[in-house]
């Protein structure tokens, strides 16, 4: 019984500093209405704000998460995407080595901001925001798949498709954000000779192996090797089907067998013709 009032003064703390974590998510949440309209010069103060709010919060930093993410779900049933991206930037200032904050975020500038644009620059703006974020991320945390991954599918969709009406303006802008060195690194990554062109289907690609993402290479350079030239991309997807040609299901190594067939009607390859040899197809 002399512990009581001890245990009742813990209480207490614990239950104020919970409530005034929720009374201040309540107030960031509902500030939207005010700072959305600001866009992209009001995210970086908020940002920075958020992060001095945290070190006072302490142990209440995880109610705060859970009430920013259960916000943020609200909003994006309600396809309000440029408020989510506000609450998303605060989260992430709150779990910032969290990949899966960053990649949502990414995914929801790059996909849904940038679409509710008009102007290609506008959309091509939100989709470059979205892939620094994840290149960041990259910085941060290098051994992390699923970061690299979405970097990846954003440059294989979104730039490299055709889902966009802007993903033309975006191919043409594409080298604006690349590192000086792509030129030399992204080739000489993927074993390509030095001087093969730098395009959204090699950026995808360069991302893909960096994590460890075969399958998807494999979908790429099959496409390539149709459309492409069969010398620059026999040997790239030789050696990217190679290591997990046993782990693909039967129908996956069907399919890549008649392929390979029929791109071998087009020219005899040396890789190609090796490679189904080897393999008894």
């Amino acid at each position: 019984m002399t512990h009581a009032p001890e245990r009742v003064g813990r209480f207490g703390a614990a239950a104020k500093t919970a409530a005034t974590a929720v009374v201040l998510a309540l107030l960031l949440i509902f500030s939207l209405r005010f700072t959305a309209k600001a866009l992209p010069s009001a995210v970086a103060p908020g940002i920075s704000r958020l992060s001095a709010l945290t070190v006072m919060l302490s142990g209440s930093r995880g109610i705060l998460s859970e009430l920013l993410w259960w916000r943020i779900g609200e909003l994006q049933r309600q396809n309000r995407y440029t408020e989510t991206a506000v609450l998303t930037d605060w989260l992430l200032a709150l779990e910032p080595s969290s990949p899966e904050v960053r990649v949502f975020n990414a995914w929801n500038l790059a996909y849904n901001i940038s679409v509710a644009h008009d102007i290609p620059e506008d959309r091509w703006f939100w989709v470059c925001r979205g892939i620094t974020l994840l290149e960041e991320g990259v910085s941060l945390f290098p051994e992390d798949s699923q970061t690299m991954r979405q970097l990846g599918w954003i440059f294989e969709d979104k730039i490299g498709g055709d889902l966009d009406v802007a993903s033309p303006y975006y191919r043409a802008h594409l080298t604006d954000i690349l590192p000086p060195d792509a030129a030399r690194v992204y080739p000489e990554a993927l074993g390509l000779p030095p001087g093969t062109p730098v395009d959204a289907r090699l950026c995808a690609l360069y991302w893909y192996e960096r994590a460890g993402d075969t399958v998807s290479m494999l979908r790429i350079l099959a496409a390539n090797l149709m459309t492409g030239s069969l010398a620059l991309w026999a040997e790239p997807f030789v050696r990217a089907a190679t290591p997990i040609w046993e782990d693909l299901a039967p129908s996956q190594q069907t399919q890549i067998a008649s392929l390979l067939r029929d791109i071998l009607n087009r020219g005899d390859n040396p890789s190609i013709r090796r490679f189904l040899k080897e393999h008894s197809l």
